[in-house]
C-alpha cells in the first residue's frame, strides 16, 4: 500500500468522474485497497449497469492479466477491432465506434471542468484529445464580446473567451511556456498551471526542501 500512497491521495480528491487513458488497473486496484468508493468502468453496457457514483472510466481500454489473455475476448467495448485505443485510426474513429463514451466525455466538459495530469501538453494522445475539446467549447464559448456580471454587481467586458477555460493542464515543472505553446493552449481553452513554483508551494503549504 505504501507504494499506491500518490493514487490514494489523488482518488481522496473526491472527483466526480475519473477518465484515464492509462491501459494499467493501478487506480482501480488502488480504491480497492483502501476501499474507496470507485467503481470502474471499462464499456458502454456498464455504465447502465453499476452505480456511475464516482466512476474510473478507462476511456481506451484496460490491460488483461497475462494469466487471462488468451480466454478473454479481443474487444474494446463492443469493437473487436482491438483492446485498445493506440492508432491514428483509433483516434480518428472514436466518437463514431465509441459514442457512450463520447457522451458522456462531453456532458462532464460542458458541466463542469477538467483537470489534466500526466500529459507532457504536446505528445500524440494529449493533442488528438485536444482536437475535440476544442470543437465543443468553441460552439459553446462567449461571443467575442460579451457582457457578464461581477461580483460586485458591476459588469464588464470579456473578450476572445477569457471565462471559457474549462481544462486545466498541470504540469510539474515550472519550465516557462513558449509564445507558440501559450498560444496554442490559449486557442484550445486550456489553462497550464505549474505546480513547482513557489506560489502553489506556498499556497499548499509545501516547504522548497520537499
Amino acid at each position: 500500500k505504501k507504494d499506491l500512497t500518490v493514487h490514494q491521495r489523488f482518488l481522496q480528491g473526491n472527483w466526480q468522474y475519473v477518465f484515464t487513458t492509462n491501459f494499467d488497473n493501478a487506480l482501480e486496484f488502488t480504491s480497492e485497497q483502501f476501499d474507496m468508493d470507485y467503481v470502474t468502468i471499462c464499456s458502454d453496457y456498464e455504465m447502465s449497469r453499476k452505480q456511475m457514483a464516482h466512476p474510473i472510466v478507462k476511456i481506451h481500454g484496460s490491460l488483461v492479466p497475462f494469466d487471462k489473455t488468451l480466454e478473454s475476448p479481443f474487444v474494446f467495448d463492443g469493437d473487436h477491432a482491438g483492446r485498445y485505443i493506440i492508432s491514428r485510426e483509433d483516434f480518428e474513429s472514436y466518437f463514431k465506434k465509441h459514442e457512450a463514451f463520447s457522451y458522456l466525455l462531453r456532458v462532464a466538459l460542458l458541466t463542469g471542468s477538467y483537470c489534466l495530469l500526466g500529459f507532457s501538453g504536446d505528445d500524440p494522445n494529449f493533442k488528438s484529445w485536444l482536437g475535440w475539446v476544442k470543437d465543443i467549447l468553441d460552439k459553446e464559448s462567449f461571443p467575442q464580446e460579451s457582457r457578464v456580471s461581477t461580483e460586485d454587481g458591476e459588469v464588464q467586458l470579456v473578450k476572445d473567451g477569457e471565462q471559457d477555460i474549462k481544462v486545466f493542464l498541470l504540469l510539474t515543472d515550472d519550465k516557462p511556456l513558449s509564445e507558440p505553446q501559450k498560444l496554442y493552449y490559449r486557442n484550445h481553452h486550456i489553462g497550464v498551471i505549474h505546480l513547482d513554483t513557489q506560489e502553489i508551494r506556498t499556497r499548499l503549504k509545501i516547504s522548497s526542501n520537499s
